[in-house]
């Protein structure tokens, strides 16, 4: 896990300082944002620990859950900074006094509670992995529940070691790993010859004492069921969860009494459709800066294939596909360090006549890929010479329609 940088932080406590408070609405800001993707960025990369044959809607679903999870606890931790704003007198702080806060709300959220959040992501999106993988496979074999078998086991999960009943049972949706903070549990499916059913009834009140008390309530459910990496009933989400928080309620714009949970979920969707808006922080820029040259230093006029269909790499071309907005921005740009595969990857579609007003270029080509669980389309241009050469990509789907049309007139 990379650590969080503490930059991104500290201008959207800034933003907090300069606002006098901090509310929901303030989510879609700038700076806001850039700590919502700053940790959104950190967390999804427990993604990459799915198998590649994972359908994109299961993908697509924890991606968004992961998203969520990452406005709830941006929120959170400006709302304490908002909160520390004042002194007791009730004057606003001093900027100084107030970074000794930042600091604090900091290394609280973004440092100890990131990295067990972390970890529990990694476990969640492994166990939601094998979970699919199981129920793929059938009700051929059971399912059993293990420990990692060494003196670090809690007892609470060590009394659910062995455990085995069939993939129906509903114990298995309450209680599959993983079952706490850095839970190293899984489970395996076994042969009913090998091994005797347990009793489901016991084995239900096991897990439930394992969960007891409202700091373990978390972990009820099953990442791959539920298609969460956090569950509803994260203490981010108040006592209420965040299940009821439905399109049809959004547009009725009902109000969440726990919270106004609801409100938060409305502004941190809105922040995601903003983020193609984004404005860079300083580190961002130099970390897209270091990506341009990177990339240049490596690929410079270099030829990739594409379907059989030779690229040739210009730095326009990279600075274009680093520049281009798009709703995973950062995911994005981060292909650009294995561009050779993810053109080799990528599913040609077809090339369309050139609409715009240089006389040189001919047509575009158009490759189709997925980042992050959503459709994109690398565009290469190609010139009067037959000369293709890597252009750009974007996630607007009218370009795709252009295509369609184009063919269908053919």
């Amino acid at each position: 896990m990379r650590a969080y940088r503490q930059g991104i932080f500290a201008r959207a406590a800034k933003h907090v300082y300069k606002h006098k408070g901090f509310k929901a609405s303030m989510l879609q800001d700038a700076p806001v944002r850039a700590a919502i993707e700053e940790s959104y960025d950190i967390l999804r990369s427990s993604l990459e620990h799915i198998s590649h044959d994972t359908p994109e809607a299961v993908r697509s679903a924890l991606d968004d859950n992961t998203y969520i999870f990452s406005g709830f606890r941006t929120y959170h931790s400006l709302r304490e900074l908002g909160l520390a704003l004042t002194t007791e007198e009730g004057h606003i702080r001093s900027w100084g006094d107030f970074k000794e806060r930042v600091l604090e709300v900091h290394q609280k959220y973004n440092v100890n509670h990131l990295e067990a959040e972390y970890d529990h992501a990694v476990g969640s999106a492994l166990m939601a992995d094998r979970w699919l993988e199981q129920e793929r496979s059938g009700g051929r074999y059971n399912l059993q529940y293990r420990t990692a078998g060494d003196s670090r086991v809690r007892p609470d999960h060590e009394a659910l070691e062995g455990i085995t009943l069939p993939k129906s049972d509903p114990f298995w949706l309450s209680y599959y790993p993983p079952n706490g903070w850095r839970c190293r549990c899984s489970v395996v499916e076994v042969l009913p010859e090998e091994y005797a059913i347990s009793d489901s009834d016991k084995a239900s009140a096991l897990g439930e004492r394992t969960l007891r008390g409202n700091k373990q309530e978390v972990f009820r459910g099953n990442p791959g069921k539920d298609l969460r990496i956090f569950p509803d009933k994260h203490p981010y989400y108040g006592s209420k969860g965040i299940a009821h928080c439905g399109i049809a309620q959004h547009a009725k714009g009902d109000k969440d009494v726990d919270g106004d949970a609801c409100k938060v979920v409305r502004e941190i969707e809105q922040a995601r459709v903003a983020k193609k808006k984004i404005e860079l922080t300083i580190e961002q820029k130099a970390y897209r800066k270091t990506l341009q040259e990177k990339a240049w230093e490596r690929y410079r006029d270099a030829y990739l294939s594409s379907n059989g269909i030779p690229i040739k790499i210009t730095h326009k071309g990279i600075k274009e596909y680093l520049n281009q907005p798009h709703v995973h921005y950062f995911a994005k740009n981060d292909l650009i360090r294995k561009l050779p595969q993810v053109l080799k990857d990528a599913k040609y579609l077809g090339a369309v006549p050139y609409h715009k007003s240089n006389p040189n270029i001919v047509r575009s080509h158009l490759f189709e890929l997925t980042i992050n669980g959503d459709k994109s389309w690398i565009i290469a241009r190609e010139d009067l010479a037959g000369e293709i050469t890597f252009y750009s990509i974007t996630d607007d789907p009218s370009i795709l329609d252009y295509l369609l049309d184009y063919l269908k007139k053919k």
